[in-house]
């Protein structure tokens, strides 16, 4: 018998595994989704917010779009508003289960991360729905249905990451609640359509304001098409502000304890 007949065959190389954080955030998101679709009272509200919404858009601009900039603005804040209002009790609620899961070793980013992709999907259909609505019944709005749907998408991404650092930061779902106009209604205040002119507006009040970036996108598309200069900042501003928020959000909730 030679050595090569001898030598026994190398072994296969095992299958990579999938991360833990993966592995957690697949099961996670998995029976957050679960739970969603079992409450479908809460359900049921989420998406009808945009139809219903759509519907009051839809009558207020019937006769066509006079000025764009109100419209535009209205869009940014009510898709902001849906993300925001989506997540702002998600995390808070099951805050005994987190901290118990915590100790067990489930990564916080994990964590997090499953959230936002359950919420994510629930902002996609109510900005599509949004979407299609303004398309139907508004007579001359000029972006393409593209161009709005990626921006009110993103505007509610970054929404949906501002929700859940709130969610984070709180104790309980009263409070979440309560914070969320307190920080929305400053970005209407300190809007170029309320203030008007470059003048008049703090426009460092404005950098993290996903409402502004949102609204800047729309009007700068509306506005001067799809030049880069003018696009880029606000395309690549929103995601930015949404994973800005969502690691603070993990930074917050990496330091929660129980009471």
């Amino acid at each position: 018998m030679t050595e090569a007949q001898a030598a026994p065959a190398a072994p296969a190389p095992a299958p990579a595994k999938p991360s833990a954080m993966a592995h957690f955030m697949s099961i996670l998101a998995d029976r957050y989704l679960s739970l969603t679709l079992a409450d479908t009272g809460a359900t049921l509200i989420l998406l009808l917010q945009a139809p219903i919404i759509g519907g009051v858009i839809s009558v207020a601009w019937k006769n066509g779009v006079q000025d764009q900039r109100i419209l535009n603005f209205i869009l940014s804040l009510v898709a902001v508003w849906f993300g925001c209002v989506n997540a702002s009790r998600e995390v808070v609620k099951e805050r005994p289960i987190f901290l118990r899961e915590k100790r067990l070793g489930v990564p916080v980013s994990s964590y997090l991360l499953s959230k936002f992709m359950v919420l994510a999907l629930i902002a996609f259909i109510q900005c599509l729905v949004l979407t299609l609505l303004v398309y139907s019944n508004v007579p001359g709005y000029k972006l393409s249905r593209i161009t709005l749907m990626v921006y009110l998408y993103l505007g509610s991404l970054a929404g949906t990451s501002l929700g859940l650092l709130v969610s984070c930061c709180v104790k309980s779902q009263n409070t979440a609640v309560g914070i969320i106009p307190i920080l929305l209604i400053p970005q209407v205040i300190f809007s170029e359509v309320v203030l008007g002119t470059k003048e008049n507006r703090t426009e460092q009040f404005e950098i993290p304001m996903p409402v502004s970036w949102t609204y800047e996108a729309l009007s700068s598309v509306w506005d001067s098409g799809w030049k880069v200069s003018d696009v880029l900042p606000t395309l690549f501003a929103l995601p930015a502000l949404c994973l800005c928020f969502l690691a603070l959000a993990a930074f917050v909730l990496s330091f929660a304890r129980e009471d």
